[in-house]
Parts: C-alpha cells; structure tokens; sequence
C-alpha cells in the first residue's frame, strides 16, 4: 500500500528548503509517523497526511442491510385509505478506526420504478468505528402518494406470492479518524425488498444488503 504523497502543494523542487532538524513534527504528522516508521525517512514538506488519508485509512461507505419491512392491510381491497409502510434497516460502520458523520438521512420508496413515498429519516448524528445503528421509519398516508388503482396492482402482484418494493437512502457523510474530519461525500443505498400475501417481509429478502 503506498502510504507517501508524491508531491507537495504549493511547494516546486526548485524551492525546495529541508526544513531545520529542531523543528518539531505537527501533531498529524506525528500520528502518521507512529502508525507508519517509513514516514519517518521522509522530509516534512512531502508529507501531506490529508492528501494520503484514503491511501493510509482506506475508510469503506457505510452497510444497509433490510433488517424488516411491512405493508399492514395489503390483503384488503381499499387498505390504501388507511396506508402505511413500516420499516427497519441496519446501517453498519465496517471501519475499524473511522467513524462517520451523517447529515439527515432521505428515504424514498419505490415500486416499479415510480416514487410512491419519502421522508426524512433521522437528525444528523455520528456513528462510532465498528457500530451498528438500526433505523426505523412510519411511511403514512400522509407522505405516500396511493390511490385506488397502484393499490390494485398491489393486490395483483399479491395474487402472484410477492410484491417488491425498492428503498433509497441518500445522505452526506464525512470520515473521522482522530483529529482529522474529510470532505463531505454524497452517500446512497438502494434496498430491494419483497413482501407476502400478508404484507411482511419474505425471509429471503430479510437481512439482504443493499446495493451502493
């Protein structure tokens, strides 16, 4: 894994000055250097710890997983008057040493291609290295767009053993490793999921990973 930035912003060789031996490594510099002893044969105007983060860290997106999913009253003719959709999914941090900062999650649901329905997911928060956070959502009336005749093709595809939806789950994120925060990065997660004649979650949709 190559772990040294090639160049130095700002800096051409031409001008290049080592800097003095008394002058002490910065705090990230320092970091790098314990978790790296090459770094240290290395002159400081070369070290760019930000620029080598993902090289060093190599932080992964987060996981969703659809950990449950339900349509109450799918096996009733005019269910859509009263609908709704409920729903849990996993969000895991695979990383070791990087936790995550999230601004407000977006959820969308589909089917068929075709929005039906969408909220806000959760407030802003951080998720530690290594953690699990399960979220859980209402889709009501209020915030899905049904009528009569999507709720008979509910009924129609119900008729066949399973009707399937897809969840979007969009966000921007952020890594954290020590003092260090990233860039904000455009996050998005597409859950497939299929339902019963009952409206619950199939068992093989329950737990499948969602795409990125």
């Amino acid at each position: 894994m190559e772990l040294l930035c090639n160049s130095y912003v700002g800096a051409s060789k031409s001008r290049f000055r080592p800097p003095s031996f008394g002058q002490p490594p910065s705090p990230e510099t320092h970091f790098l250097q314990r978790r790296n002893p090459l770094l240290q044969s290395t002159p400081l105007p070369l070290r760019s710890p930000k620029l080598c983060f993902f090289r060093f860290f190599r932080p992964h997106r987060p996981r969703f997983h659809v950990w449950d999913f339900l349509v109450p009253g799918l096996d009733k003719a005019h269910g859509f008057e009263n609908a709704q959709v409920i729903f849990n999914v996993m969000d895991r941090n695979p990383n070791h040493k990087v936790g995550i900062y999230y601004d407000a999650m977006q959820v969308t649901l589909y089917y068929k291609g075709q929005s039906i329905g969408g909220t806000s997911l959760s407030f802003p928060f951080y998720q530690e290295p290594k953690n699990t956070t399960m979220l859980y959502s209402i889709l009501r009336r209020t915030t899905l767009t049904l009528n009569n005749q999507r709720w008979m093709e509910f009924r129609n595809d119900r008729t066949g053993g399973m009707v399937v939806f897809r969840i979007r789950i969009t966000s921007t994120i952020r890594f954290k490793v020590s003092v260090w925060d990233t860039k904000s990065h455009r996050m998005h997660a597409n859950c497939d999921v299929g339902v019963g004649s009952d409206g619950s979650i199939l068992t093989s949709y329950k737990g499948k990973r969602c795409q990125r």
